[in-house]
């Protein structure tokens, strides 16, 4: 939320990050995916540094995953209707834990086949694996150039390198 406030020029920072929604004892028995998204919103002060930001984003986070069980078109449509100038977040941050490769089928192959999209689901959307360290960026080419879109990811590593 930092980087994107320093980027994007603005205080209130909002954005989209996917959970699995698993936090009830029965779904923990249903085979498949149960994804829910998140929004997750926190006023960022343009002169802390992020040290300072992250107790807020860490408060922001929490209070989002608290309502997860919510599904996100009815948190959509609550938003709208509290403030019908309220827009829809347009940044997603997900993080996996877990790496991904191909399902075991008894008497079957399989294999994963990445997907290629040329549109963008969101202007921006931060991907990072911490099983693989793979960091990925795609964004709304309308909307970003190639170097600046590298030039965000690339605050986005010094950003992580320095908490090393």
């Amino acid at each position: 939320q930092t980087l994107l406030a320093r980027a994007c020029a603005q205080r209130d920072i909002a954005l989209v990050m996917p959970v699995a929604a698993r936090d009830d004892a029965a779904a923990e028995q249903v085979v498949g995916s149960l994804v829910n998204s998140v929004i997750v919103r926190a006023a960022v002060e343009p002169q802390a540094d992020v040290e300072q930001q992250l107790p807020r984003a860490r408060e922001a986070l929490l209070e989002a995953l608290a309502q997860q069980a919510l599904p996100y078109d009815e948190l959509v449509a609550e938003l709208r209707r509290l403030d019908p100038a309220w827009v829809e977040p347009r940044a997603m941050f997900n993080v996996l834990n877990m790496e991904l490769r191909a399902p075991r089928l008894h008497g079957l192959e399989a294999e994963l086949v990445p997907l290629r999209s040329d549109a963008a689901l969101f202007d921006l959307h931060f991907s990072a694996n911490l099983a693989s360290g793979e960091l990925s960026l795609s964004c709304a080419a309308e909307l970003f150039s190639a170097a600046g879109a590298q030039a965000l990811l690339d605050d986005y590593l010094r950003l992580l390198r320095g908490w090393q």
